[in-house]
């Protein structure tokens, strides 16, 4: 946030300028000067940081040309919304997931912590191949999540 402030005989002029994560503003207020002065305006979140730059008429702010630091990316975040709880040999089933604040061409990696257990595909689908349990992960970066899922024996049909 950059404030100027200039005064004109009764009023002090007093422009705002914010750059936040969401996007930027611009106020200007004129605040009058006595007595019984009070200032209206925008109002700012607590705990915001702010500087300020008091400028003296025909005063330049070699400053204001600075560019303003922008916020860090926000983490990406990865979470594994449906995966089948148990599969039966030979099926096949796919994993659902959300992703958040990654780029468009972010590419999930999916690995299964037993491959004769059971497989996934870069797409997040499993196939199952063996009894046992196996651990399936997606993961972009540091984001990670995992499913735990059970591969079971068809059943013998009665005859």
């Amino acid at each position: 946030m950059k404030l100027k402030m200039r005064y004109f005989g009764t009023v002090m002029l007093v422009a705002i300028s914010v750059v936040c994560a969401t996007g930027s503003g611009f106020a200007q207020i004129g605040v009058p000067c006595g007595a019984d002065s009070e200032m209206t305006g925008p109002r700012f979140s607590a705990g915001a940081t702010a500087s300020l730059n008091i400028l003296r008429e025909n005063e330049t702010d070699s400053a204001a040309e600075q560019e303003e630091p922008s916020a860090p990316p926000a983490p990406v975040e990865l979470v594994i919304d449906q995966a089948p709880n148990s599969l039966k040999i030979g099926e096949e089933a796919p994993i659902f997931y959300t992703l958040r604040n990654a780029s468009a061409d972010a590419v999930i990696e999916w690995r299964s912590s037993n491959e004769t257990v059971a497989v996934v595909d870069s797409e997040g689908k499993v196939r199952a191949i063996s009894p046992g349990n196996v651990e399936i992960t997606a993961a972009i970066g540091e984001a990670k999540s995992s499913a735990l899922i059970t591969v079971t024996e068809i059943a013998a049909e009665s005859v």
